[in-house]
């Protein structure tokens, strides 16, 4: 029996209350990527100037957040300030995103509160100061814009996502998959390179070379030679590999190459129900982590909030157990980061493993296969997808 609007609403405010005291608390943790990366770069904006700080490369992020920390400077002196800020704001900003992507009545509220409450939301934002909640945000913006039919706003969310983080590129299976099943104009394409494109200009107007701001990414990726903190097959390389196991990385960049592959092949031609969407996104968002090399810890937010999502659209004990062990594991990320563990994500290695299995399990229980693409029923309760005729 389901609980009563009034018990909803105070379980609603009783986690709210929790979650401001905790935010507040995490806020005076102050760690060690600060100084290394995020100080400086605001140092760097306040000697330079907002707009002459963009003159030259700095930083190893894209424009779009250092614009973010030059609107900071402009309000605060306090450089911890901005960072804390910009974290809860992206965590905020993400359980917005929840709510649209749940938008049930009765538990989209829910949903973006207990979004807020999990530890790696609570670790990520407010206590390490990272903003992994706006590329993590317009993703499942995407997911939700996808389910719904809307195929411009799926890309324009994926490209401004992208803008901002080069681990978007985990829902880029689902979103590929999306247009294929769709037989997308060609237009469609390419909106989200030419939003990068738009999103690096006012750095280039600035003066900060075109060459530099077209491969930021590629300059990211050889900037951390490291396996990594993340739950996925290489935390088993962390205690018996050397730290920069470079050559071996290879392997793993094929396992994620041959996953996108193999997803999109067998996926944009089924005939999905609206909850095996959300599985797709999730195990799109889950897998890649989980194969490639060099992952941090966070990279795995998206999947936990995915997982959340599913949940509460769809409340059964199953998808309980999927994003509990979702977001177990990608805890085990944030504790090895935090307290030099280096074993422990091994444990969510272990769970992720099932986890992937069952969701590849959940996918395939029907054998149906698409011959048209699909199109939303909107006057099907359950959000159905069918095929169109």
């Amino acid at each position: 029996m389901g609980m009563g609007p009034s018990a909803n609403v105070r379980i609603t405010a009783s986690i709210a209350l929790m979650v401001c005291a905790v935010y507040g608390l995490s806020s005076t943790f102050v760690g060690e990527d600060l100084h290394i990366f995020l100080f400086p770069w605001i140092e760097h904006i306040r000697t330079a100037g907002p707009v002459n700080a963009f003159r030259e490369p700095f930083g190893n992020y894209t424009p779009p957040y250092l614009y973010l920390l030059a609107i900071g400077t402009l309000l605060t002196q306090k450089s911890l300030v901005i960072i804390k800020v910009l974290g809860a704001m992206s965590c905020g900003f993400a359980a917005i995103a929840v709510w649209r992507l749940v938008h049930t009545e009765r538990s989209s509220i829910l949903a973006a509160v207990m979004s807020l409450s999990l530890p790696t939301m609570i670790i990520d934002g407010p206590m390490l100061g990272q903003c992994d909640g706006i590329w993590v945000a317009l993703c499942l913006l995407s997911v939700a814009a996808a389910i719904e039919g809307r195929m411009l706003a799926m890309v324009v969310w994926c490209g401004i996502a992208f803008a901002f983080k080069a681990q978007a590129a985990f829902i880029a299976p689902f979103a590929l998959t999306v247009l294929l099943q769709r037989r997308a104009n060609i237009i469609l394409w390419i909106v989200p390179p030419a939003i990068y494109c738009i999103a690096m200009l006012p750095a280039w107007l600035a003066g900060w070379p075109a060459t530099d701001l077209a491969t930021i990414y590629l300059r990211q990726a050889e900037y951390f030679n490291t396996i990594g903190s993340s739950p996925g097959l290489w935390a088993i390389g962390v205690v018996i590999l050397p730290r920069k196991p470079t050559d071996l990385f290879l392997i793993g960049y094929a396992a994620g190459i041959i996953f996108f592959v193999t997803y999109v092949i067998l996926l944009f031609r089924r005939k999905l129900s609206h909850e095996q969407m959300i599985e797709a996104a999730v195990l799109s968002a889950l897998a890649l982590p989980f194969l490639l090399p060099k992952m941090h810890e966070r990279f795995t937010l998206l999947a936990d909030l995915l997982a959340l999502s599913l949940t509460f659209i769809y409340p059964k004990r199953s998808n309980g157990v999927i994003a509990t062990a979702v977001v177990g594991a990608s805890s085990t990320g944030y504790l090895s980061y935090m307290l030099a563990i280096d074993w422990l994500p091994i444990i969510g290695c272990v769970v992720n493993t099932w986890v992937l299995f069952e969701l590849v399990r959940r996918l395939f229980r029907s054998t149906a296969t698409m011959s048209q693409p699909f199109e939303i029923d909107q006057a099907a309760d359950q959000g159905v997808i069918r095929i169109s005729t």
